[in-house]
């Protein structure tokens, strides 16, 4: 079962771990374990939603990377359509569940 987190204790989570420039939090992927931030996503103009894919979808299956371990290239895990039981839910303040991908260790 995912573990469900309001988004103030959330965002006060990310603040606590990595400061208040959300662009330097970091995410991991439940899958390969690879991290990410939202300046990861930053410049990639096929994403429509840019920065906002730092908690949804691994970079090691998106991006075209340098320098990434084999066995994290070609990742394809996505936080809305694969296993739920590995992601954390969001809720927003009108109700709405986001499924993230938990923080990285610092």
């Amino acid at each position: 079962m995912a573990k469900e987190i309001r988004s103030d204790e959330w965002i006060k989570q990310g603040i606590k771990l990595f400061g208040k420039n959300r662009f330097a939090w970091r995410f991991e992927c439940p899958k390969c374990g690879g991290t990410q931030s939202a300046l990861d996503f930053v410049n990639v103009k096929r994403f429509a939603a840019g920065p906002r894919l730092a908690f949804l979808l691994c970079k090691n299956g998106a991006l075209d990377l340098k320098n990434v371990p084999l066995n994290q290239i070609g990742c394809n895990f996505n936080s809305t359509t694969s296993d739920l039981s590995q992601v954390v839910i969001v809720i927003n303040p009108k109700g709405k569940k986001i499924p993230v991908f938990p923080f990285a260790k610092k």
